[in-house]
C-alpha cells in the first residue's frame, strides 16, 4: 500500500498547474471576453473615450470635450467600468503668472487604446 502527502495528492489532481492555468487564460482574447464588453451609454463617457481613442488630453480638455465639469471623477468610472488604466501623467508647464505648475494629461496606454476601440465598436449592439 502506497500514501501519498497532501501536496502530492494537488499535485496529481491538477494541483499548482491547473491554478497557473486559469490565472494565465485571463490574459487572452477569446469571443467570449469580447461579447462580455459592457456598452458605453453614458454620453460624457462616450465622447471621452472617442477623444482618448485619438489622443492624448489635458484635464481641461477633457472637461471641455466631455461636457464634464469634474473629468477626474470620469476617468475614476471610466477605469472601473470598462477595466482601462487611464493614467494621468503629471508634466510640468509654466502658468500665466510665470510659475511652474504640474498639468495632468490623460494619455491611454496601448492596451487602453485598444479596449477603447473594441468599446466604441460595441455601441448599440
Amino acid at each position: 500500500m502506497t500514501t501519498t502527502s497532501r501536496n502530492d495528492n494537488a499535485t496529481l489532481a491538477g494541483g499548482d498547474d491547473v491554478k497557473a492555468n486559469a490565472t494565465t487564460s485571463g490574459l487572452y482574447s477569446t469571443p467570449e471576453r469580447e461579447t462580455s464588453l459592457p456598452i458605453v451609454s453614458n454620453p460624457r463617457e462616450w465622447r471621452a473615450l472617442m477623444a482618448l481613442a485619438a489622443r492624448d488630453l489635458t484635464r481641461e480638455q477633457m472637461d471641455r470635450t466631455a461636457g464634464a465639469s469634474n473629468s477626474p471623477d470620469l476617468m475614476k468610472r471610466c477605469r472601473e467600468r470598462y477595466s482601462l488604466d487611464l493614467p494621468c501623467i503629471k508634466e510640468t508647464v509654466r502658468d500665466r503668472d510665470g510659475f511652474d505648475v504640474q498639468r495632468g494629461v490623460y494619455r491611454p496606454t496601448a492596451a487602453d487604446r485598444h479596449r477603447i476601440r473594441q468599446l466604441l465598436a460595441r455601441r448599440g449592439m
